[in-house]
């Protein structure tokens, strides 16, 4: 009898997030912060179809509302000096865009790393006078610079959906 080769899937290294904090993410299993707020709609009956979509009065309302008071949670954190209260903010405001962004149907993964391409060819300005937002932190578009094409990418998303 021979021995069977067995093959053993191993995780990527530890790395270290801090004073006694590690993170061991897997290399196989890896769902964007996108797909696991489609997991909680989906966990609570929202599904909305597979091609994007324009929402409803109502929905877009909601989601508006719902952004705001976000965003007001993570200005009052800031006001009240609670460094916890901000991090727990900024979250559930990006978890809140994820969402409103599921309702639509966007194809978000493709279309954040389409932004994210056009925006690692932006530079840094040189001078406040050179911001638009009045601040040298700021990244600006230099000339010729060109934003990612999302209107294709939503074409192309709605014509595959609709087509199989």
């Amino acid at each position: 009898m021979t021995k069977k080769k067995t093959s053993t899937v191993t995780k990527a290294s530890s790395c270290t997030m801090g004073p006694g904090l590690t993170s061991t993410p897997s290399v196989l299993n890896i769902v964007t912060p996108f797909e696991q707020v489609r997991q909680f709609h989906r966990k609570f009956g929202l599904y909305f179809g597979a091609a994007p979509r324009e929402l409803t009065v109502h929905e877009h309302k909601a989601r508006i509302n719902h952004l705001y008071e976000e965003l007001y949670e993570y200005e009052k954190a800031v006001a009240e000096g609670d460094l916890e209260g901000q991090f727990d903010a900024l979250i559930d405001l990006v978890y809140v865009a994820l969402g409103t962004a599921d309702f639509h149907n966007f194809p978000f993964d493709e279309g954040f790393a389409a932004v994210h391409e056009a925006n690692m060819k932006k530079v840094r300005a040189k001078s406040a006078a050179e911001s638009k937002r009045n601040t040298k932190l700021d990244i600006v578009k230099p000339k010729g610079w060109k934003p990612a094409n999302l209107a294709k990418l939503l074409l192309l998303n709605f014509a595959m959906k609709q087509h199989g």
